[in-house]
């Protein structure tokens, strides 16, 4: 539309008396569209008027409406007309400038080329006719959109293709592209994923050893890694440091190494390591951990905030915590803001506080949860198992139990749930058995998750030295690890085995069996159903027994050591058994010699020389010739152990020694069990303190903890 406008604005200047010649008579035909005549005319004329015929030519090339519309023409002749135009004189000129024929009119047709082929190059949208225009229409100003949009539509037939060769391809022919950078991401991409595609070590080192400089170096670097320590093992960590030394990962791998060795941080495990790795690189690390393992760390609170004090009550720790639990295998739980995490000795948190609760490590691993899921983690603080089951169980033989929708399973190191959810309930695994029910049984199943002992017992205990007790019908019984009873549910109660005898109880009556099932000791013991059968354990050879309601000791042939005739009797212990006949204690020999006269309320096992005895209503000690060690002034007193026994006097803890002397006076509100190093946590007037019972001091008092 816009050249037929053109032509008529060339045709309302023509006065008809110019229009003789063939060049007028062109463009006479051509303001009537006939193009044909137009085309001839001006053919015809380009030896005499060679400027304004292929003008005229370029005009009609140019215009799509006609078959002989052809833009390299169009070009073309323009191009000539304008060459043509500069050789002429100025009455030459002056003729074609009557005809609207000009320098600016050339250049206006011939950008109009350059545009028309522009939008032809985007209708068409193709590499090919990218590189027609740019080939022929080299000096167009739409040149650079060109080379543009053919460098952006070749990038689009590699991404199409989607190989690093027409990558690479792409690369190298326009390496001036503005898609360089992304051709040149997925062509590594492309080629690391094409080349190591058997996903093996060998690939990834193959890999490697073509491309050294590539992009996913540290990514094929990792799977090398990944690849060598699948279990996790020391030995995998350590071959993988020999076989790629210059692998990225080996400083971890040394870590990793460290790190399982060291795992309980005792300090022979420092020292034994610096022995059988003396190549580490970090040898002076290892130096202050060995250190760190041997010192002592207790938690302790200073205005409401938590920290660590050591054995000589420095603050080692600094008192930042909300809260904080002793330290397990190295690393100790700490909190803040309703959030935990973990810590080491040195103070570095070693897996950020962003849990809502934490378990201590076992093993290596520490259950974690967020405020609806569990997972577990490593001492890196590396997720294991994710975050995803209602409940977590510590690692047992390698695998832990996971509950998720009330359903439990396993999962391994990895965190792969190795075994699937099936089971309504679930125990560790014990000797690679673990006890699972199904509808209200109970059966064993392998580390495969097959099931090796059907769902037959309506309880099940797990595997112990080969045998495991189970229930039917109220009976218990033994079986091996095969399923084949040993000893069959026929029994009221069977208590666990304990120097090779087990409790086996009928009707009232108790014997012993042994591991292989067989009645070593008669059912003809009295039984009482509230009493633990804990208590008839085999304890030094020997077990009590009752007969027509007198107490004596047998030993594990069966033989009387001390015939039924005493109302009570303890355990025989140091030559000494403490019995009790006419209400009262004493204690006698093998030979039944009374040798400490029954004159006690009460009268314990002797344990370090040294045994509890009752009287008028108070505690104290005698050793075992009956002498008195300790007056009976105590309400309450428990056995010698390191030669230190806690007692208490009107509502008081306090500790004594052998000698009958206070380490510390009876003025405690708590006393916790004995720590690291004869260290016992304290509370009195709701503060706490630790106190060496060895050495009598103090290490460490809160604030508020008065000493009398």
């Amino acid at each position: 539309m816009m050249l037929r406008k053109q032509f008529l604005f060339f045709m309302l200047l023509f006065p008809a008396y110019l229009l003789a010649g063939p060049l007028e008579k062109g463009f006479e035909a051509l303001k009537k569209y006939d193009y044909f005549a137009a085309k001839e005319l001006f053919e015809k004329s380009i030896k005499k008027t060679p400027a304004g015929a292929y003008y005229g030519l370029s005009l009609i090339f140019s215009n799509d409406k006609n078959h002989f519309h052809n833009l390299d023409s169009a070009l073309a002749t323009i191009v000539k007309s304008n060459q043509a135009f500069a050789l002429l004189d100025e009455k030459e000129k002056k003729k074609l400038i009557e005809l609207n024929i000009t320098s600016n009119s050339i250049e206006i047709q011939k950008q109009e080329v350059f545009r028309l082929a522009f939008e032809d190059v985007k209708k068409v949208n193709t590499v090919e006719h990218c590189d027609w225009f740019l080939a022929g229409f080299n000096d167009a100003p739409q040149l650079n959109d060109v080379i543009k949009l053919r460098n952006h539509l070749a990038y689009i037939n590699a991404e199409k293709e989607g190989t690093y060769q027409a990558f690479k391809n792409f690369m190298d022919k326009y390496p001036s592209s503005e898609d360089l950078i992304i051709a040149t991401e997925k062509y590594e991409f492309n080629l690391y994923e094409t080349l190591t595609n058997p996903k093996n070590i060998q690939s990834y080192v193959d890999f490697l050893k073509q491309y050294p400089k590539s992009t996913y170096r540290k990514e094929a670097e990792n799977k090398i890694y990944e690849l060598s320590i699948t279990k996790g093992k020391i030995k995998e960590y350590h071959d993988f440091i020999i076989k790629y030394p210059d692998n990225r990962n080996v400083s971890e791998a040394w870590r990793k190494i460290y790190s399982i060795y060291t795992a309980d941080s005792n300090p022979e495990s420092f020292a034994d390591f610096r022995l059988e790795y003396p190549d580490y690189p970090y040898k002076d690390e290892v130096l202050k951990d060995l250190e760190i393992a041997k010192s002592r760390y207790y938690p302790a609170v200073r205005d409401k905030k938590w920290g660590f004090v050591n054995g000589n009550g420095k603050v080692v720790i600094p008192f930042e915590y909300d809260w904080c639990e002793p330290f397990s295998e190295g690393i100790a739980e700490v909190g803040k803001a309703d959030k935990a995490g973990f810590i080491n000795k040195k103070g570095e948190t070693i897996v950020p506080l962003q849990y809502s609760e934490v378990e201590p490590f076992s093993n290596g691993f520490a259950v974690v949860g967020n405020e609806e899921f569990y997972g577990m983690i490593d001492y890196t603080g590396k997720l294991i198992v994710p975050l995803k089951y209602e409940e977590v169980f510590d690692f047992s033989e390698g695998l832990a139990r996971v509950l998720l929708n009330d359903k439990y399973g396993f999962v391994n190191k990895s965190g792969a749930l190795v075994i699937p959810m099936l089971f309504d309930d679930a125990g560790d695994f014990s000797e690679n058995r673990a006890v699972v029910e199904f509808n209200g049984k109970k059966g064993y199943i392998d580390k495969t998750g097959n099931i090796v002992i059907p769902y037959d017992f309506d309880d099940a205990d797990p595997f112990s030295e080969g045998l495991a007790r189970v229930s039917k019908d109220d009976f218990y019984g033994l079986i091996t690890k095969t399923g084949e009873p040993i000893v069959h549910c026929e029994y009221d109660e069977l208590g666990a085995f304990n120097e090779g005898l087990a409790v086996v109880v009928k009707d009232e009556k108790y014997g012993y069996v042994d591991k292989n099932g067989q009645v070593v000791i008669s059912l003809i013991y009295e039984f009482r159903f509230d009493q633990p059968l804990i208590e008839l354990a085999f304890k030094n050879g020997k077990s009590p027994i009752t007969l027509k309601g007198k107490k004596g000791l047998i030993d594990k042939s069966g033989k009387e050591f001390i015939a039924p005739q005493f109302e009570d009797v303890g355990v025989y212990s140091e030559g000494l058994l403490a019995a009790k006949k006419k209400g009262k204690w004493g204690y006698i020999d093998s030979t039944l010699k009374t040798l400490i006269k029954f004159e006690f309320e009460f009268a314990g096992d002797f344990s370090e020389g040294l045994a509890r005895v009752k009287r008028t209503d108070k505690f104290g000690y005698i050793d075992t010739k009956g002498l008195t060690q300790t007056p009976s002034v105590f309400d309450e007193a428990g056995d010698f152990k390191n030669g230190i026994a806690k007692v208490s006097e009107k509502g008081k803890l306090g500790f004594i020694n052998k000698n009958n002397a206070y380490i510390l006076p009876c003025e405690i509100d708590e006393a916790g069990k004995m720590l690291e190093g004869d260290v016992v946590l304290l509370k009195k007037n709701r503060k706490m303190a630790y106190y060496n019972l060895k050495a009598g001091n103090y290490i460490w008092r809160e604030s508020g903890y008065q000493e009398d």
